[in-house]
């Protein structure tokens, strides 16, 4: 399961392994205006370790909050029919 998933990329990222982030940056050139400005393509962000972990624990508090957010709607369409 995502708790699991996470929890192990904690240790990994405990232990010294890299965490590694794809992205998107928007950069404008210097004859682009804000409007006009390219999307890149996907590329690999290699983050701190402090950095990796604060997404972890981020991570961990969506994965927390979506099954209690289930638990509640299932409490409701259980108790509210």
């Amino acid at each position: 399961d995502a708790q699991n998933r996470n929890t192990d990329l904690q240790r990994r990222l405990a232990a010294g392994s890299r965490v590694r982030v794809e992205g998107r940056c928007s950069v404008p050139t210097r004859t682009e205006t804000a409007s006009t400005r390219r999307v890149g393509n996907a590329a690999t962000v290699e983050l701190s370790p402090g950095a990796g972990q604060n997404v972890l624990n981020i991570r961990a508090g969506i994965i927390s909050d979506q099954e209690k957010l289930k638990y509640l709607q299932e409490y409701v369409r259980t108790q509210c029919e």
